[in-house]
């Protein structure tokens, strides 16, 4: 089964059914990434191959991040939501190591407790932790951006290492590995201003592109899977509309012309 190359677009959203591989997007054109890739732990996702050996997933992973890297200006940032291990592969440190490596500079990590414990009487790790790995290309002064005005509490909530939420029901989304939006609502809210670009390159149900579309950015998403290309189109059709003025000039939003 192949992506079937088809543009979903509605109002500075972009969605493509591709393979960000292989997908064709201008340099120095994205200001942040968020995105949440695959763990290589045997899930089904009908498309991809998520059973890799250690060896072919650092492969995969150097050049999807090395895609990234080019994507991103050098002001920008990318946010990699990824467990801290998994049963083969310290997935966490590998892929610091290998964005190092890319040429990505190391800002921080978020630790994401999504507090759905299990196994309380047994011995076996309940993998209730998730980290979110932050990096920037060339100048980040700061965690948050100008634009962002925060009251008091959710200003302690974000920037506390530590983020407490729950994560999302893969029966209710209809995807066997969503994030919450909560989860890149906060990065985008901290780590972008409003008409900014923020790309996902591993799209999955959606989650950042309606974060993007509640919050007033431009997004862009690359879901390989047709069935979740689908998925995500349902989703941004019916998630909540936060009013705003159209944006024109030189943020006009086109794929022909920008992309």
């Amino acid at each position: 089964m192949k992506a079937s190359n088809k543009i979903f677009r509605i109002p500075d959203i972009l969605l493509y059914n591709d393979n960000f591989l292989k997908l064709s997007l201008p340099k120095k054109s994205v200001d942040l990434i968020v995105t949440s890739p695959p763990y290589n732990i045997g899930i089904d996702y009908g498309v991809c191959k998520d059973n890799l050996s250690p060896k072919e997933y650092f492969e995969f992973s150097k050049i999807w991040l090395a895609k990234c890297f080019e994507t991103l200006k050098d002001n920008g940032r990318v946010c990699i939501n990824v467990p801290l291990d998994t049963k083969n592969q310290t997935i966490s440190a590998d892929l610091t190591i290998l964005a190092k490596k890319t040429g990505f500079k190391y800002k921080g990590t978020i630790i994401w407790d999504k507090q759905n414990v299990r196994n309380k009487f047994s011995m076996v790790f309940s993998k209730n932790l998730e980290v979110i790995l932050v990096f920037y290309r060339e100048a980040a002064s700061s965690v948050y951006k100008s634009g962002w005005v925060p009251i008091k509490k959710e200003y302690k909530d974000y920037v506390n290492e530590i983020w407490k939420f729950a994560g999302e029901s893969a029966k209710r989304v209809g995807h066997p590995a969503p994030f919450p939006i909560e989860l890149p609502r906060r990065l985008i809210r901290m780590m972008s201003n409003k008409e900014d670009i923020i790309l996902d390159p591993f799209c999955g149900s959606g989650s950042t592109l309606i974060a993007c579309k509640q919050l007033q950015r431009k997004g862009i998403g690359v879901e390989i899977s047709e069935e979740y290309f689908e998925l995500t189109k349902r989703r941004l059709v019916f998630s909540p509309k936060t009013s705003h003025p159209k944006i024109s000039g030189p943020h006009s939003f086109s794929p022909r012309k920008q992309f």
